[in-house]
């Protein structure tokens, strides 16, 4: 992910630089480049997002309601993206920190 985003992410920040939600959405961007490619060149590509999470804050607090916002965004572009609902995290996994590793594995 870091390396997708030019930023350095490892495990001791991870958590701490998406937990506004903000990089999340800007790897959605860049996800959501393929997921054009990929509709183009396929009969069912219409039925995936067509769009990225859109007015989405990179500089928000993470306990901020933007935040959450950011994040809701996020998870609704996964579910569009057709990500099993199982493997999506809860907005309070990341942003109250409840379930990390859920946050992790999506």
């Amino acid at each position: 992910m870091g390396g997708i985003l030019g930023e350095t992410l490892n495990r001791e920040n991870l958590i701490t630089s998406i937990r506004n939600g903000g990089l999340i959405c800007k790897l959605a961007e860049v996800i959501q480049d393929s997921v054009d490619d990929c509709s183009k060149s396929e009969s069912n590509g219409h039925d995936l997002p067509s769009n990225p999470p859109q007015a989405y804050n990179l500089e928000c607090s993470a306990r901020s309601m933007e935040a959450r916002e950011n994040v809701m965004k996020f998870m609704t572009w996964a579910r569009e993206l057709r990500v099993p609902e199982s493997s999506i995290f809860s907005p309070d996994d990341l942003l109250k920190l409840k379930g990390k590793m859920n946050v992790v594995n999506t």
